[in-house]
């Protein structure tokens, strides 16, 4: 009897040890459980990022039975960590219909959680090295690797392009995250090269290894473009592009800004990270938008689905572009986020841009 007795007050120390577990365990959130090596991490990254210079990170973290997600943006070109959010008590469900989302337009595939942690880890490095600063709040979902050292053992193998600093995105961005400089300062530095979408007051820094002959044209559906019409008498152009320049640069500038911040409120809103190529796509972008606008003014037609495409087919020509279906992807995502049609197509066939 006194046997039983001791197992039956075994068992009731065991339940009420793991009631306390639980307990305990429901006190703290999923992420504070996280950041102190609790729990296992699911990790997927952009395929391309290291041919394009952008990793979209995503990491579900899973503790005492909840998720955390989790959103990390690489430029391992030249800003490092661009940004970073999160969001707790995420559901497997909402999990999976992001990833569905995200790989629609930029391809992912799984990545061990060392490996992603360490790309971050060398991300919060590699921006004061360069005269950034970090994305605010971004300590809070780093914790999500853990206890992390970020001063030791920096692997930054993998950043820079070709031993150069290469930017590209807006400069209203530049203004915002640089420390120490100004946005002329850093574009006039000798290790940096830059290209900002399709501004022409900017303009484009090609690097060494690019090759003019290298470029491709495509057609708006990716597919080879045989057309063989008149050639383009490029001396001609440069002289109009030089005349209308100082005129459209202002309005050219403002919409790619008021196309930015729509953006880049609805990213945040859908919890979805950026097409690796999606600034570039602003850029390209804004200047239809500008050109439709300078139409409009004048009581002319509006540009047709034909011409916009032929537009922006041209400026990836101008530009030596040679992965216009990225590009072309990338436009695609900025019109989803800011017209809400997904393909960028309106009622009309006609390809919908953002107003100038």
């Amino acid at each position: 009897m006194a046997d039983r007795s001791k197992k039956k007050e075994k068992h009731r120390l065991k339940r009420e040890k793991k009631r306390l577990a639980a307990r305990k365990n429901n006190s703290f959130s999923p992420l504070s459980l996280l950041r102190r090596g609790e729990g296992e991490l699911e990790c997927l990254i952009s395929k391309n990022w290291e041919k394009e210079g952008i990793a979209a990170i995503y990491v579900l973290g899973t503790a005492a039975g909840r998720n955390v997600l989790a959103g990390f943006l690489v430029d391992a070109w030249c800003v490092g960590l661009k940004d970073s959010w999160g969001e707790q008590n995420v559901s497997r469900l909402d999990f999976n219909d992001l990833i569905e989302r995200v790989s629609a337009t930029m391809p992912m595939k799984r990545i061990d959680a060392d490996e992603a942690a360490e790309l971050v880890k060398s991300a919060v490095y590699f921006p004061g090295k360069n005269g950034f600063a970090l994305p605010a709040g971004w300590t809070k979902w780093a914790a999500i690797f853990g206890p992390i050292d970020f001063n030791h053992d920096i692997d930054l193998s993998r950043f820079t392009k070709n031993g150069k600093l290469l930017y590209v995105g807006s400069e209203s961005f530049l203004r915002r995250r640089l420390k120490g400089s100004t946005v002329e300062q850093f574009l006039g530095r000798p290790d940096v090269t830059f290209l900002m979408g399709a501004d022409p007051e900017m303009g484009r820094a090609l690097s060494d290894d690019e090759d003019e002959d290298d470029s491709q044209d495509f057609a708006f559906d990716g597919e080879e473009d045989d057309d063989d019409g008149d050639p383009v008498d490029e001396e001609e152009i440069d002289e109009v592009v030089k005349e209308i320049t100082p005129q459209f640069s202002p309005l050219l500038i403002s919409a790619a800004e008021e196309m930015m911040t729509t953006v880049n409120d609805e990213l945040h809103r859908r919890h979805v990270l950026p097409h690796p190529r999606l600034y570039e796509a602003i850029g390209y972008l804004a200047s239809m938008s500008t050109t439709a606008a300078a139409l409009k003014a004048l009581n002319a037609a509006s540009l047709d689905r034909e011409q916009t495409e032929a537009g922006l087919n041209y400026l990836m020509m101008v530009n030596k572009e040679t992965d216009r279906a990225g590009l072309w992807k990338a436009i695609y995502q900025v019109l989803e986020l800011t017209e809400g049609r997904t393909g960028g197509e309106g009622e009309s066939g006609m390809l919908q841009l953002p107003v100038a």
